[in-house]
């Protein structure tokens, strides 16, 4: 079948096995539970094919065109992707054990708790890919490009990430307590791998030596409620703390109410310059930060009633700033990053 045209069928179900399909043009067939193990699919076209619980294992997709191609629950073990093209391809849930998907292009694929375990993507573009919740155990990602990639409670254990590209992708450091609901304890998170994998060691052992505090003179600590109605706020102050050079660590403020994890907060705090805390959405009394000389800088949307939650705490509290829209926050931050290091003098 080489070569043949089959854009549009309908091929539910349909027994490939082992069957040579180089160059078939599958634009949009509907390919869901299609058996395609051991199938040479070199150079296909499978632009939009619906592939939902597809078996591809051990498939040969080198060259592939698998752009928007819906791959939920396929199964896609021993596979070879090289230089496939899948940029926009919904991976939800798919099985991608020890395949091969270097140079692959997968840029705003969707892979949210796909299991790469043992896989390559050497080299690969990722960028702006979805891998929330992904099992990235053993993974092969050198030279990987994963900017701005959702990398939340993606398990890293023992991935390799040489030279890989992961400005402002978004790092989780934290163990999930419930993986099915991403539940942190604490929670946070940071677009800075060498951060990230510092921080991380420091939580594992109290005994860390300081010096690591010079490693990370650039952190700015960011304490915020995270609710679906201030993710462009929390988008704002990222984007602008990360252009200013400085290395953006967010901390959900409900952990400044829990004594368990003050010994936390106080290394987070040792490591940093500044604090950001927007108050817009916090409620609950009593929050309160370590005794040490870090300015705090409160921020609170217009139209939002400021609470007391620093009641009967007094510390190095900057005035609060009230901002409008994200264009007047933008225009504060850029002045108060510029004038942060004079005011840890």
């Amino acid at each position: 079948m080489r070569k043949a045209n089959l854009a549009e069928a309908n091929l539910h179900g349909a027994n490939f096995r082992s069957a040579n399909l180089i160059y078939t043009n599958l634009n949009r067939a509907n390919l869901s539970a299609a058996r395609l193990r051991s199938v040479t699919l070199r150079m296909a076209n499978l632009q939009g094919a619906n592939l939902y619980r597809a078996d591809l294992a051990e498939a040969d997709l080198r060259h592939a065109n698998l752009r928007e191609a819906d791959l939920r629950h396929s199964s896609l073990h021993h596979t070879n992707l090289r230089h496939a093209k899948m940029s926009k391809a919904r991976l939800v849930r798919a099985t991608i054990i020890d395949a091969d998907l270097s140079e692959a292009d997968l840029t705003d694929a969707d892979l949210s708790e796909a299991t790469l375990t043992g896989s390559k993507l050497i080299g690969s573009d990722l960028e702006a890919a979805i891998l929330r919740g992904a099992n990235l155990e053993n993974t092969n990602l050198r030279g990987a490009n994963l900017s701005r990639a959702n990398m939340r409670a993606a398990r890293l254990y023992c991935t390799t990430l040489v030279e890989a590209n992961l400005r402002k992708a978004d790092l989780l450091i934290t163990r999930p307590v419930d993986p099915e609901q991403f539940l942190l304890e604490p929670a946070i998170r940071v677009d800075h791998l060498e951060a990230a994998q510092v921080l991380y060691q420091l939580f594992q052992n109290e005994h860390t030596p300081a010096i690591i505090s010079s490693l990370l003179s650039r952190v700015l600590l960011i304490f915020a409620q995270f609710t679906p109605t201030r993710n462009e706020a929390f988008k704002t102050i990222l984007y602008d703390v990360w252009e200013q050079n400085y290395v953006p660590v967010l901390v959900d403020v409900t952990t400044l109410q829990d004594p368990n994890h003050a010994a936390m907060i106080n290394a987070l705090i040792s490591l940093s310059l500044g604090i950001l805390i927007d108050l817009s959405d916090v409620h609950d009394r009593g929050v309160m930060f370590p005794r040490r000389t870090v300015p705090i800088q409160p921020l609170l949307a217009e139209g939002q009633r400021e609470h007391d939650v620093f009641a009967g705490f007094y510390h190095q509290m900057l005035p609060l700033y009230r901002y409008q829209d994200m264009a007047s926050l933008r225009r504060f931050l850029t002045e108060y990053l510029h004038l942060l290091p004079s005011l840890t003098k």
